[in-house]
């Protein structure tokens, strides 16, 4: 996480390659945005582009540098979007994620 002193500012996940980068959701629980390539499994699932971070081809030097710019330099923009993180934590709970489970073998029995 990138910071002004004590304080965390954004999230930067720049992987190539990833196996579900747990680390967003944890970054979001903290109430950050995240700026994220687009090569980490569960990206697409947790950022929300625009929203709560950005997603990024790491290879584009230019494109995750002027997204971290972006919101080293907007405090109200990082602070939105740091927000919105929050706010979409309730679909990632135990209860939501589980439900899906259910759901499924719910399907599988009616069969």
């Amino acid at each position: 996480a990138l910071s002004r002193g004590a304080k965390s500012v954004v999230f930067v996940l720049p992987t190539r390659q990833d196996c579900f980068a747990l680390v967003i959701l944890e970054a979001m629980c903290a109430g950050l945005p995240v700026v994220c390539s687009r090569y980490a499994d569960g990206a697409y699932d947790l950022v929300e582009d625009g929203k709560n971070g950005y997603i990024v081809d790491p290879y584009d030097k230019e494109q995750l540098c002027g997204c971290i710019r972006a919101l080293l330099h907007d405090e109200k923009l990082a602070g939105r979007m740091g927000e919105y993180s929050q706010h979409i934590l309730d679909r990632f709970s135990f209860a939501q994620v589980s439900k899906g489970f259910w759901d499924a073998f719910a399907y599988v029995e009616e069969k």
